[in-house]
C-alpha cells in the first residue's frame, strides 16, 4: 500500500462550510479521496467526511486542493463533478446497509460529503487481525446484507465498482455497511484521453473483471459488481488473494484454492459470479437470491472432481442468464495491452520520421543544386535523387518552403517519439 503523505491532509482543527464542521482526526486515504472524522460544531455530533482528492493528481496548498499538472485540470473537474453528483444520489438512498449521506458541499477547490460515522471495522482488517479465513456460516449473513445494498443501488442505476473486503464495514452486532462507492471515480472514454497519468477506470487487481480493467464503459453493469462480490467471497473464505483475470480465464476452477470446508453451493456461486464473460455471470441480485434458495446438488468433493465444475451458469443448474490491503488503482487497459499499443505507435512514428527526414533532405538538395542541361537537352540532378520532368523549374520555387515544412514535421515526430519512449519506461 502506498505511503500516505500527512502533509497532503487537512490539518486537525480545520473549519469547513463556514465553521459548521471541524476536522477532529484523519482516518484513511484511497486513490481518490481522504476520509476524516469531523465534529458538527453546533450539534456536537461526530461524523465522517469524505474529501475528493486524487493521489498523484492533486496537491495541497494550505487547505486548497490544486492540480499538479495543468493537462489534468479538465479531467479532474469532470471527476470532481461526478463525485459531487454521486453524493447527491447516495443522499437520496434509504438502505440499512449503505452509510447515509447527510450533507455535501464544495470548498477548497474540491468537493466533500458528510456521512454517519460508523463504529466498526473493515472485514479485511478483521481477517488480518485474526490471521485466518472466516467460516461459511459467518460469511453467509454478510453476503445477504451486501446483496440488499447492491439491490438498492442497482435499481437506482448506481454501481459500486470497487467492492472488496476493505469496503465492507462490520459492526459489533454483525451489521454490515457497504462503503466507498466508486462510480464517481469513473471516466468516460473521451475524458480518459485527457488524463495524463493514466486512463479510464479505477479497479482493485483481483476484484475487477475484464470489462472494468479494459475500460469498456458500455459493458459495465450489475454483473461487474457481482464479479467483485465473488472475489470478495473467495478472499473471505480462503484468506487468499483472488486469482488474476488471465488465470480465471484459462485455468477455470483450477485457479481457485477453496478450503475443504466450503460447500459446493458456495463454490458454485463464486465460480458463477467470476465467469470471465459477463453475460455468463448473474445479471441481477434476484438471480443470485434464487440460486441461494436452491438445494445443494453436489458435495464439495463431487464438485471438485467434476469436469464441468467451471462451465457456463446454465450448465451448473443456476438461473439462466438472459442477457485486505488491496489498493484501488486507475487504469483503462492492462499493462500488456498498453505496452503493445506503445510499441506499435513507436514503430509507426519511426517510419514517419524516416520518411520526413528523407524528403526534407531531398527538398534541401533540390533548392541548393540547380537543374543542369546537357548539350543534347537531357536533364539530370547533381544530388542524384530523382530525375524531374520538363516542368521541374515550375516546382523548384516550392522546394525551400517544403524543406522547412519537413523540418517542422520531423521535430514534431521526434517529440512524439520521446513521449512514447517515456511511457515505455
Amino acid at each position: 500500500m502506498a505511503e500516505v503523505d500527512i502533509q497532503q491532509m487537512l490539518p486537525i482543527g480545520t473549519l469547513l462550510k463556514g465553521g459548521e464542521y471541524r476536522v477532529v482526526r484523519y482516518i484513511a486515504s484511497g486513490g481518490f479521496g481522504n476520509t476524516y472524522e469531523v465534529e458538527h460544531t453546533r450539534l456536537g455530533k461526530h461524523m465522517a467526511l469524505k474529501e475528493f482528492f486524487m493521489r498523484g493528481i492533486n496537491l495541497r496548498q494550505g487547505t486548497d486542493v490544486t492540480v499538479s499538472v495543468s493537462d489534468n485540470r479538465m479531467a479532474y473537474q469532470q471527476m470532481k463533478d461526478k463525485f459531487y453528483k454521486e453524493a447527491q444520489r447516495l443522499a437520496r438512498l434509504q438502505e440499512l446497509h449503505i452509510v447515509e449521506v447527510n450533507d455535501f458541499f464544495e470548498e477548497n477547490q474540491t468537493a466533500y460529503y458528510v456521512m454517519r460515522l460508523i463504529e466498526g471495522e473493515a472485514l479485511s482488517a478483521v481477517m488480518k487481525r485474526n490471521g485466518k479465513p472466516f467460516t461459511e456460516q459467518q460469511v453467509r449473513p454478510w453476503l445477504s446484507q451486501v446483496l440488499q445494498a447492491l439491490k438498492c443501488v442497482h435499481h437506482q442505476g448506481i454501481y459500486h465498482l470497487d467492492l472488496k473486503p476493505g469496503n465492507i464495514m462490520l459492526g459489533d452486532n454483525g451489521h454490515c455497511w457497504l462503503i466507498d462507492f466508486g462510480a464517481s471515480k469513473q471516466l468516460s472514454a473521451q475524458e480518459s484521453q485527457t488524463l495524463s497519468t493514466s486512463t479510464g477506470f479505477c479497479y482493485t487487481p483481483g476484484y475487477a473483471p475484464s470489462e472494468q480493467v479494459e475500460g469498456s464503459m458500455k459493458r459495465i453493469g450489475p454483473w461487474t459488481d457481482f464479479y467483485a462480490l465473488g472475489a470478495t467471497l473467495y478472499n473471505l473464505l480462503s484468506n487468499e488473494r483472488p486469482p488474476e483475470l488471465s488465470d480465471v480465464k484459462y485455468d477455470g476452477e483450477r485457479a481457485f484454492r477453496f478450503p475443504e470446508t466450503v460447500s459446493a453451493d458456495m463454490r458454485r456461486l463464486v465460480l458463477w459470479m467470476m465467469q470471465p464473460d459477463y453475460p455468463r455471470r448473474p445479471q441481477s441480485v434476484e438471480e443470485i437470491e434464487q440460486m441461494l434458495q436452491q438445494p445443494q446438488r453436489q458435495s464439495a468433493q463431487e464438485l471438485k472432481e467434476s469436469p464441468k465444475a467451471y462451465q457456463p451458469a446454465e450448465e451448473l443448474g443456476t438461473p439462466t442468464v438472459l442477457s485486505s490491503s488491496e489498493e484501488t488503482v486507475l487504469s483503462g487497459r492492462s499493462d500488456e495491452e498498453e505496452s503493445e499499443k506503445n510499441r506499435k505507435a513507436l514503430k509507426r512514428v519511426n517510419v514517419y520520421l524516416c520518411i520526413s527526414i528523407i524528403f526534407s533532405l531531398y527538398w534541401l538538395g533540390s533548392s541548393i543544386f540547380p537543374v543542369s542541361t546537357h548539350e543534347n537537352g537531357s536533364v539530370y540532378r547533381h544530388d542524384f535523387l530523382k530525375i524531374l520532368s520538363i516542368y521541374h523549374s515550375v516546382y523548384e520555387v516550392y522546394f525551400l518552403p517544403l524543406f522547412f515544412l519537413g523540418v517542422v514535421v520531423s521535430l514534431i515526430l521526434f517529440v512524439i517519439r520521446i513521449r512514447i519512449k517515456k511511457k515505455q519506461g
